[in-house]
Parts: C-alpha cells; structure tokens; sequence
C-alpha cells in the first residue's frame, strides 16, 4: 500500500468520525428540545405550576396560637416546621407535609381543622 493510499484512508476514517460526531451531537440536541417541549407543556398545564395551588391556601387567624396547638398535637413538628412568613404559604405546606409525611391537601386540611377550632 502506498503512502497516497495511507493518507486516503485516513481522510475517509476521519471523515466518518467527525460524521458520527455530529450526527450524536444533533440527536443529544433534539433529546434536549424534546425534553423542554415536555418541561413547558407541563408548566402550560398546571401540573408544575406550584404558585396557582399558593394561592388556593391561606393562613387565617393567629398563626402563633395555631401552631402552638399544632405542636401539641403532632409532636414531631418544630417551630422550624411551623415557620410562617406571608406569601410563603407553600413553603409551610411543604415543611410540615415532609415532616409528618403527608400531602398537600392533608397538611390544609389539618390546619383548616385548626383554624375553626
């Protein structure tokens, strides 16, 4: 084999290197379109959407009084847990739904129980 034919394939390995590159370079980018076309679909309809279900929820009364009696009644609770600042709703229900390993909705209910009390 001569070196001229050496250098030709080569070129033509080289070639089909830089042709598999690119061609998983562009299917890497349409996974990651793809995924924020599901990302913004999701957002779109409501299921990622966490400051709507804020808005459904809010602290009615005295705060200190009901989460002294929510301490009392689930003792694993922390006034960490229990830390409310207006607006921030949502953090609250998060908190103490990981800490009493509850949903969402069973955190309101409970402080909804609260509140008429």
């Amino acid at each position: 084999m001569s070196t001229k034919e050496n250098r030709s394939d080569d070129a033509s390995k080289q070639d089909k290197s830089n042709d598999a590159f690119k061609q998983d370079r562009n299917n890497n980018a349409f996974k990651q379109e793809k995924s924020n076309d599901a990302s913004k679909q999701e957002k779109s309809n409501g299921t990622f959407n966490q400051d709507k279900s804020n808005d459904a929820f809010k602290i009615n009364g005295n705060w200190s009084d009901q989460s002294n009696q929510l301490k009392k009644k689930f003792s694993q609770l922390t006034d960490t847990d229990l830390k409310f600042e207006p607006g921030k709703e949502n953090e609250l229900l998060t908190r103490m739904g990981n800490r009493l390993s509850k949903k969402r909705e069973e955190v309101i209910d409970i402080i909804k129980k609260g509140q008429t009390a």
